[in-house]
């Protein structure tokens, strides 16, 4: 699966391991994350309409889940709570990780989760952090985000 393409169908992996590979300007290749069962792919490109951000290359054999975009559309429709709640952190985590102070401000006020984990256990603070939007991880500490989401144990 090519990086850059504009994607229409949601993968699931069940069995095995994929790598994601980004290819940076110089040529070079950088394995962005490691993709083993349960952890799912292609859902920022498709919820967000925008080009898949890595190579995604399978390291051993492989039995993956693939939903289509209307078939996820359908899902989010019929679990509108869930699925608002599901896209309102995605795109938190997608406007820290890119730098977007005016859509992270937006966001904060209708109400979303700013310690909310994305699949690899990250917060919208680490995420911009990361990519070196001090800005946007200024504004979400003072708004009370963290690093890690913490968890009442019962």
């Amino acid at each position: 699966m090519e990086q850059g393409n504009v994607v229409d169908q949601l993968y699931f992996v069940c069995h095995g391991v994929l790598e994601g590979v980004s290819i940076v300007k110089d040529g070079s290749e950088e394995t962005m994350t490691l993709l083993e069962p349960n952890s799912s792919f292609r859902d920022i490109s498709i919820a967000c309409n925008i080009p898949q951000p890595y190579i995604v290359r399978v390291c051993e054999l492989c039995r993956l889940i693939r939903i289509d975009k209307q078939s996820f559309s359908n899902i989010l429709e019929i679990y509108f709570h869930d699925g608002r709640r599901i896209l309102s952190n995605l795109l938190q985590h997608l406007a820290a990780s890119r730098g977007y102070e005016d859509i992270t401000s937006f966001l904060m006020q209708e109400g979303v989760d700013i310690n909310a984990l994305d699949k690899f256990g990250n917060t919208p603070v680490l995420e911009a952090i990361k990519s070196g939007h001090d800005r946007v991880a200024s504004l979400l500490v003072k708004e009370g985000g963290g690093f890690v989401k913490h968890r009442k144990c019962w």
